[in-house]
């Protein structure tokens, strides 16, 4: 089988008081669509139905499987050597218990930390979409590997602390927002560079235009977004893209399918990137600001 070839864009993110560089490894929207055949076949029609077109989608045209591309980008990461592999979700397709094997064994095998956000379809069916029993049943699961809590991911270094919010249901959550506060705290109290991550991106103007072109909708969350009356979205919002204090050094996200960089009222920087299964990826180094 030939293997996926990372397509990596070079990024350079200059950071105030950063005392040395820091690489990431960004990728996202690989939509992994593993299944065996034992699986398949105790499925309901429904279901079972579903997922071929999925795995058309992902992996038409290609000569390897969609979720091929996992194992060869964290490759690529330990290749790079850098410090951090950041996943901003949608990595699996729909939970089977393939997926979620292969998705834990991947990041439990790689050498480099990985850090793991969940999106709007790493935990779920489309027949059991977003429910309380897909949170129940497949959720915990998948929050086991990313490590997260409140729908937040934290990792922290000397120098840098990044967090990764959950944003897969087009808002962020009160206990996720308080998540990001404590983290943003944090980050000015000890002078490290914040880096924010998650799926579905951040409003910007810049994005409206290329979003509403490929998908025919906007899908940001934000100021006249997803989310835009929901008080701990927009307190989030403002948070990241309009004040000042508490806002990160850069965002990154995944969710439209496409490369895009923008730039927040409050001069944050968002960065987002390709789709996975084709071996796009975003190589960001952040380093000390002259």
């Amino acid at each position: 089988m030939t293997q996926p070839t990372p397509k990596p864009i070079f990024t350079t993110v200059p950071v105030k008081g950063l005392k040395k560089d820091f690489t990431i490894l960004h990728f996202t929207d690989l939509h992994a669509c593993a299944l065996d055949e034992v699986e398949k076949a105790a499925m309901e029609p429904v279901r079972r139905d579903y997922i071929p077109p999925r795995q058309g989608l992902f992996g038409g045209g290609r000569p390897y499987p969609s979720e091929a591309a996992l194992p060869a980008l964290l490759a690529y990461g330990e290749e790079i050597a850098a410090d951090l592999i950041l996943m901003t979700a949608d990595i699996i397709d729909f939970p089977s218990e393939a997926n979620l094997t292969h998705l834990k064994s991947c990041v439990d095998s790689c050498k480099v930390p990985v850090l793991y956000i969940t999106g709007n379809h790493d935990w779920s069916y489309a027949d059991d979409y977003h429910t309380e029993n897909a949170a129940k049943t497949y959720l915990t699961r998948v929050d086991a590997v990313s490590g997260a809590v409140d729908h937040a991911a934290i990792y922290e270094y000397e120098t840098v602390l990044v967090c990764a919010v959950d944003s897969g249901l087009d808002r962020i959550r009160p206990e996720t927002l308080e998540a990001y506060l404590t983290a943003a705290r944090r980050a000015k109290a000890t002078g490290k560079a914040l880096i924010l991550a998650l799926h579905v991106p951040v409003h910007a103007e810049t994005l409206v235009e290329d979003t509403v072109r490929v998908w025919r909708q906007e899908l940001t969350i934000g100021e006249g977004a997803f989310g835009a009356d929901d008080p701990a979205t927009m307190a989030f919002y403002n948070a990241v893209a309009v004040e000042p204090d508490l806002s990160p050094d850069a965002v990154i996200a995944g969710h439209v399918h496409f490369d895009h960089e923008d730039t927040f009222p409050n001069g944050t920087p968002q960065y987002i990137t390709d789709i996975a299964c084709d071996g796009h990826c975003r190589v960001l180094t952040l380093t000390p600001a002259q």
